[in-house]
């Protein structure tokens, strides 16, 4: 009898032990919908067409990426998709591994997949982890790049037609691509025969979307969409130097670099002095604009405070200088036997610096940094040497010999400086911890995204008609980080190869470089500061920024667009590798619409905080007016259910329903 009042008083105060249960259970489950465009190829040629994207996060998870599209596209998402995933935990504030996510993409077109939709995708994740809707008016195409800028695409001005279709008021495109290369094919029959010519027009969106009454802005970042799409604040880099954040025994060591490179530019300089009475006096010439650029070069190197920029001009120095002595030296034993002789030396040079990094452990950031930037240049020296020794064997330093000399003297220049940066692993520099595993699974997740990018890179330049030499270069790093055995040296090609195929992009499709480059460095800002709060600043990426305001300031944007890249990239992966999440970046009061309420508040307009256990679904039911323009009229339905979960609850019942059970027995045997 009393086991039996017992049950009935459990069953009796279930109703008031949902709402306990409720907040005990940390159980998110939040979805947004949302459009995106794309291409389909038709009989007719390449259109636009738009899909429903439905983004969804669960938590608590394992950091599991799950992908739907229908129908299937015809490249890889499921990589691109993953680099979104954790793009968006970062910004939201979240651990990526402590949530689920799921992508659904639904189109009633065969559409051409891949990466351009995953700066949507990144968008409609952290609009979920954060509780909040998307203005349902705006659309966006970007790729999704690690750290969360957004890069160049090719076919906007269908993509455009296509988010005019799914009745969007604003069109969102990466940015230094207000201005489209589009090739046009022309035909004309003459005779029996159809001639065909292709020629690039440009097209400006931004006044074609006016013709469709679309607007059309660019965005640099994951945080520049959010601002559309949500009304979030992006996070403003500042203008503080970091100067003061580089740790003294690293100045100092970089100091010396400029003074150990000064010295090799100063030996060979004199080397080629000695020689000059015997060169022919055109030979001598020929050579003086690359004296005086060495001499000019080292002029600066005792002028510039900066180490690392003086190190630059030094290593710039030594490059000028080594080809000076090579011509002179090719004189007295020939070109095949100077180069033959650089190439020995250099294959020698790249072994040790390879044994060197093989036994040495990331066992923190800065080592790890350190062993990247160590990596990286080991595989440009080793593609230098690969050129090189082919036109050794092709027989090109024969008709071609100062080309070849000039090669010879970068790839001993870019050799030896790599001395300097394994001095670096001994300072002893205190930094963050990072583990192995981690460093496993983001070069996995890394390769993944540059397979996936190059194979996009190589579509869309076939499908335009324009190459770029990056392409062959992420190939070529790409392919070191498949046959790559150890993990700091996978994960160093992996990251080339992506930063390849990203200035690929920008080669082909990017019009506007400055602004293109401008966006970098402010990411690359942002990113070094938030890693720098959390006891992790790195210098190398600081200095890449510096360097490419150097070059931005003599006009040289290609390369400050490169600089700027690698500064960007790096700092992400970094970011990834380090314990803990940040705060949400600030909402502007008034704009930021919670996905529901009691899920999410905004508190003073600054934060946007998780406040209590939820699980929270929005849908949007689509209903098509079938008229020319093929608008589409979006309604939504949003609410909170609140209780405890479905599992939680079947099971409690059904074990008091089981216990009221067993009591009635045991009165019936009585």
């Amino acid at each position: 009898m009393r086991l039996w009042s017992a049950a009935a008083l459990l069953l009796l105060l279930l109703p008031a032990l949902g709402p306990a249960l409720l907040a005990s259970a940390p159980c998110i489950d939040r979805s947004v919908s949302m459009y995106i465009v794309a291409v389909s190829n038709t009989p007719n040629g390449t259109v636009g067409s738009y899909s429903l994207l439905q983004a969804r996060v669960t938590c608590p998870g394992s950091g599991h990426v799950y992908i739907e599209t229908r129908p299937l596209t015809s490249l890889d998402t499921q990589a691109s998709s993953r680099i979104a995933a954790m793009v968006a935990a970062r910004v939201a504030g979240v651990d990526f591994y402590s949530c689920d996510y799921f992508v659904s993409i639904v189109s009633n077109a065969s559409i051409v997949g891949g990466p351009s939709a995953s700066g949507a995708v990144a968008v409609g994740l952290a609009l979920a982890l954060m509780g909040l809707r998307p203005n349902t008016s705006v659309v966006m195409t970007g790729m999704i790049n690690v750290d969360g800028t957004i890069g160049p695409v090719g076919g906007l001005v269908e993509k455009l037609e296509a988010a005019k279709e799914a009745g969007a008021k604003l069109f969102l495109i990466p940015a230094g691509q207000l201005m489209y290369p589009r090739v046009v094919v022309e035909r004309r029959q003459v005779g029996p025969m159809v001639i065909e010519r292709s020629r690039v027009v440009y097209v400006n969106l931004s006044r074609y979307g006016e013709e469709l009454g679309v607007e059309v802005r660019e965005v640099s970042s994951i945080y520049d969409a959010l601002r559309y799409f949500a009304g979030i604040a992006p996070p403003t880099p500042g203008n503080a130097s970091l100067d003061r954040l580089i740790p003294a025994e690293q100045r100092r060591a970089m100091e010396g670099w400029a003074s150990q490179l000064s010295m090799e530019c100063s030996k060979n300089l004199k080397v080629f002095e000695d020689y000059r009475r015997s060169l022919p006096p055109r030979v001598v010439r020929a050579l003086e604009p690359f004296y005086n650029s060495s001499v000019e070069l080292l002029r600066r190197v005792e002028e510039v405070s900066d180490p690392y920029i003086a190190a630059t001009y030094a290593y710039r120095a030594l490059i000028n200088a080594t080809y000076l002595r090579l011509v002179a030296e090719a004189y007295r034993e020939g070109v095949l036997d100077v180069v033959g002789n650089v190439t020995a030396r250099v294959q020698g040079m790249l072994k040790r610096y390879r044994e060197e990094l093989r036994g040495a452990e990331p066992n923190n950031i800065y080592r790890l940094s350190v062993m990247l930037n160590v990596w990286s240049r080991v595989a440009e020296a080793e593609s230098s040497l690969s050129e090189l020794l082919n036109a050794l064997r092709s027989g090109a330093c024969s008709y071609s010999p100062s080309t070849c000399l000039y090669r010879a003297a970068v790839l001993y220049a870019r050799a030896y400086s790599i001395e300097g940066w394994l001095e670096l692993l001994d300072l002893g520099v205190r930094a963050p911890a990072v583990s192995m595993r981690g460093i496993e699974d983001v070069s996995k997740l890394l390769l993944d995204a540059a397979s996936t990018e190059v194979s996009y890179a190589k579509v869309l330049s076939g499908e335009v008609g324009k190459g770029s030499g990056y392409i062959a270069l992420a190939e070529e790093m790409l392919g070191k980080a498949v046959e790559a055995r150890n993990t700091v040296e996978r994960l160093a090609y992996a990251l080339r190869a992506l930063i390849y195929s990203s200035l690929s992009m920008h080669d082909m499709f990017t019009i506007e470089k400055g602004a293109a480059a401008r966006a970098l460095r402010g990411n690359a800002l942002a990113l070094l500061k938030r890693i720098a709060s959390q006891g992790a600043f790195v210098a190398a990426n600081y200095l890449y920024i510096k360097l490419g305001d150097e070059y931005m300031e003599r006009g040289d944007v290609s390369t400050a667009l490169y600089l700027y890249e690698e500064a960007s990239f790096l700092a992400s992966l970094y970011s990834m590798l380090i314990t803990g999440g940040a705060p949400p970046p600030s909402a502007k009061p008034g704009t930021a619409t919670p996905a529901t309420q009691g899920a999410a508040t905004v508190t003073h307009g600054v934060t946007i905080t998780v406040v209590q256990t939820v699980r929270e679904t929005h849908t949007e039911t689509l209903v098509r007016t079938v008229t020319v323009t093929q608008r589409v009229v979006v309604t939504e339905a949003s609410g909170v259910q609140q209780g405890v979960p479905l599992a939680v609850f079947t099971g409690v019942v059904a074990a008091l329903a089981a216990l009221w059970i067993l009591s009635l027995a045991a009165v019936a045997r009585r």
